[in-house]
């Protein structure tokens, strides 16, 4: 009898990591690392901006050798540098309305490659990005 070639797989990923034994847990280097607050995957509003400005640049063609920005990290290391005092998002009181970010991320990519994005007030819905309500 011939195996398939997922399962030949996932025997040997069996065999490998000893599974049929008791599991061990990982010991920590530091045990202060236990008790440290768990990393969010939401990026903040100006994470998303930049984010968003660069996906822009990349569909533009300006990531890449001989390019404004020679790569995606360079670009949002520029973007988020220079646009960190546009969007504070201290100067909400009552956060910032997501509704208003989504808008204002898509009127970041769909803009035009010809058109020079020099700050979030060219676009309305970066320009209201404070939430009315708390």
């Amino acid at each position: 009898m011939r195996l398939a070639p997922e399962r030949c797989l996932v025997i040997a990923m069996f065999a490998l990591c000893g599974c049929a034994g008791s599991p061990r847990r990982p010991q920590l280097a530091d045990p202060q690392l236990a008790k440290a607050e768990p990393v969010t995957a939401e990026p903040s509003a100006g994470e998303a901006i930049a984010e968003a400005r660069c996906d822009r640049q990349v569909s533009c063609n300006n990531v890449g050798t001989d390019r404004r920005y020679s790569s995606l990290e360079d670009c949002l290391t520029r973007v988020w540098t220079g646009w960190q005092s546009d969007l504070v998002e201290s100067e909400c009181p009552n956060g910032i309305d997501p509704q208003q970010l989504d808008a204002c991320l898509t009127d970041i990519r769909v803009l035009e490659c010809s058109v020079e994005l020099e700050s979030l007030d060219m676009l309305p819905a970066c320009a209201q990005l404070c939430s009315a309500e708390p």
